[in-house]
């Protein structure tokens, strides 16, 4: 792959990061972990506890990033938040969605799921069962109302 996953940009004393996979997103948030291609080194992994621990690591350390920086970090969310984009979205400090977003983990339904770290002290642990282990999608409004984003804005 030759273009950049990532932009970032600053302004002034603002740092703008931007998820750069237009053929997988199609104008989303982030669509999480690419799970529709195969990895073929997972069976040298998946069945060996202390393997899985040292391939999810610095994926989580990735995600997590956010909840660590020390300056306040905001989620500007359009389309879908599912799957690792979802948890993105609930590490930030802030998350303003659009009216269209959509948050849910649906990669619980082909048996891969996220780790749902954060999502019970954001959400309620009763509400992340939920939507851990159903997959269902949820919009902009019930996001807002369950404490998952802050606010919406109409674009």
């Amino acid at each position: 792959m030759t273009e950049d996953l990532v932009f970032y940009e600053t302004y002034g004393s603002v740092g703008i990061i931007t998820l750069n996979r237009p053929a997988k997103l199609k104008r989303s948030f982030c669509a999480g972990y690419d799970i529709g291609s195969p990895d073929l080194s997972r069976d040298s992994w998946q069945h060996d506890a202390l393997r899985w621990h040292a391939h999810l690591t610095p994926q989580l350390a990735s995600e997590m990033m956010p909840w660590y920086m020390r300056k306040p970090v905001i989620a500007s969310v359009q389309g879908h938040a599912v799957g690792g984009g979802c948890e993105l979205t609930m590490y930030c400090d802030l998350t303003i969605a659009a009216a269209n977003a959509m948050f849910g983990e649906p990669e619980v339904r082909f048996s891969n799921t996220g780790p749902g770290i954060v999502m019970p002290w954001i959400i309620g642990y009763k509400r992340s069962r939920e939507l851990l282990y159903f997959g269902d999608m949820i919009d902009a409004e019930t996001a807002l109302r369950i404490g998952m984003i802050n606010l919406i804005v109409t674009i």
